[in-house]
């Protein structure tokens, strides 16, 4: 299968249909992975619903200064594990988020009006969980609406900053 779960999940239909074993590469969605779906291989770790217990534990860690939290997420399995992930860490020890939301969003007038309803939340921190193209949004929006918000987060400017440093105002990424 292609690349992200937004191209694995219509293979695997194709793969049931079809009774033929297909390789996941990137592995990326739990929900791809069950007993009623045995014709998907996992050939890679699967992280998606993982690695957010790092960034939940990092706020729990910080719940004093931290408690009040807000959830963006990019309407998509592949991000909805990853926000699933951190919700459920989070109210186990009894942090609710301020505003938790998917969204389809995919440019800076759509983040605008999110952002309009997350400040309104007045978080601590926010987590937006998009692509490249979601968080060049989110980021272009949080700088022409002159949002400040003590601590965000977002996953690709850790994977690829050149290109959202390259394509988001001047010390959006700041």
């Amino acid at each position: 299968a292609d690349f992200g779960s937004t191209l694995t999940a219509p293979a695997i239909s194709i793969a049931q249909e079809h009774h033929m074993l297909l390789f996941d590469p990137t592995a990326s969605t739990p929900g791809f992975f069950s007993p009623s779906n045995p014709y998907v291989v996992d050939l890679s770790i699967r992280v998606s619903s993982q690695w957010p217990l790092v960034l939940a534990q990092y706020l729990i860690t910080h719940r004093t200064s931290i408690s009040k939290i807000a959830i963006l997420y990019t309407d998509q399995p592949f991000l909805a594990a990853q926000a699933s992930t951190l919700y459920s860490a989070l109210t186990a020890v009894g942090i609710t988020p301020v505003y938790y939301q998917s969204t389809s969003a995919s440019s800076s007038a759509e983040y605008s009006t999110l952002l309009e309803s997350i400040n309104a939340t007045s978080p601590q921190a926010v987590i937006e969980l998009g692509y490249d193209l979601n968080d060049i949004a989110f980021f272009s929006a949080l700088k022409a609406g002159n949002y400040h918000f003590p601590f965000v987060f977002t996953i690709y400017p850790g994977l690829e900053y050149s290109v959202l440093y390259a394509d988001t105002p001047p010390g959006s990424l700041n």
